[in-house]
């Protein structure tokens, strides 16, 4: 069955930069009485630095804020290895229609600029409104382009972020004649979320991963 054109839009941190990795080694090296854990340890339990419970000092807080919100600190992460590449690769069945991450409007330069420098194909970077605090921005956004999409288009959202499976609207991957799909990036949780919408969700342990089931037509169950 024809699906129409793949479009996909690509989250940034913690899919194609381990993010929260690189701010928790900054803060272990800023802090190093802080954990005895390692970062890769503090990064598969917690997820997200403010999670971490030896964290919770108002000044390592703030001081993961500043990272986040710093144009030296974002310019200097390092990407996922080969990450550009897996990326390019998705040119060969679609079209990278936009970045789009939950970062500072502030940082859309720099973001930009780490893009090109770091070798991934240019596309549109859209980056959060900073008055918008709406967890599902980046569904509505993607959904309303889609909607409005004057081609039959399979807009696809490859992201880290397992708690947008439940905010889905229910209808989702049916747009009148377009569709969506949500691939994430990670491993699938182990309980089942309430509102599963299985129809268009997928599961990939990694940007690699993705290459191995859809190029080669491997199970992605």
């Amino acid at each position: 069955m024809d699906t129409g054109e793949l479009v996909f839009y690509v989250d940034i941190d913690d899919t194609i930069v381990d993010t929260a990795l690189q701010v928790i080694e900054s803060v272990l090296k800023e802090f190093p009485m802080a954990s005895k854990s390692s970062a890769l340890e503090l990064t598969a339990k917690y997820w997200q630095p403010a999670h971490v419970p030896e964290f919770q000092k108002p000044e390592i807080l703030e001081y993961i804020n500043s990272c986040l919100n710093s144009s030296d600190f974002i310019g200097r992460i390092k990407p996922r290895a080969g990450a550009a590449e897996e990326v390019r690769k998705l040119t060969e069945i679609g079209n990278i229609v936009a970045y789009i991450s939950s970062r500072s409007h502030k940082l859309q330069v720099v973001t930009e600029n780490w893009l090109i420098d770091k070798g991934f194909p240019t596309a549109e970077v859209v980056l959060r409104e900073d008055s918008d605090i709406n967890p599902t921005w980046k569904l509505d956004y993607i959904l309303d382009k889609t909607r409005n999409s004057p081609l039959w288009v399979t807009s696809v959202l490859i992201e880290d972020n397992h708690e947008l499976v439940d905010l889905l609207p229910s209808n989702a991957n049916v747009i009148g004649r377009s569709s969506f799909e949500l691939w994430l990036i990670g491993s699938p949780p182990k309980q089942p979320l309430v509102h599963t919408p299985a129809p268009n969700l997928r599961y990939f342990s990694s940007l690699s991963d993705v290459y191995a089931k859809i190029f080669t037509g491997g199970s992605n169950a």
